[in-house]
């Protein structure tokens, strides 16, 4: 599992609270812990207590499983949990890259697979961040 930690958490809220009207992309490495997942970030619960009372953040990007998956969680920040460039776990799932294109009210996320034979190759998932 992974920890944040106090210090790194009351700098990001620091940092976050500096910038209110910029929107905020956060990456880290650990998966968000959901209690069928004991792998995650340990910290979890108080890293989205800094996250969702601050509006301008408008997504948290991990790795970890490596399982491509974009999902939200409950006050609409997006959950962009990037595939492995390496070391598929699961039969089936896509290795690779995302292209990321920022836009004034979201994002486009483009699937690259390493190998463009993939279903998944080229899958584009259109976001619109939470106000």
């Amino acid at each position: 599992p992974g920890l944040i930690g106090q210090e790194q958490l009351d700098w990001l809220a620091a940092s976050l609270d500096e910038e209110p009207d910029k929107p905020a992309l956060i990456v880290a490495h650990h998966n968000p812990n959901r209690s069928d997942n004991i792998e995650g970030l340990k910290d979890t619960d108080a890293l989205f207590r800094i996250l969702r009372a601050r509006k301008q953040v408008k997504a948290y990007l991990f790795g970890h499983t490596h399982r491509w998956n974009v999902s939200r969680d409950e006050s609409g920040i997006h959950l962009i949990n990037l595939p492995p460039v390496a070391y598929v776990f699961h039969e089936g799932n896509p290795s690779g890259w995302v292209r990321a294109t920022l836009l004034a009210d979201g994002a486009q996320l483009e699937l690259r697979c390493v190998d463009p034979r993939h279903t998944a190759h080229g899958q584009v998932i259109d976001l619109r961040w939470r106000n």
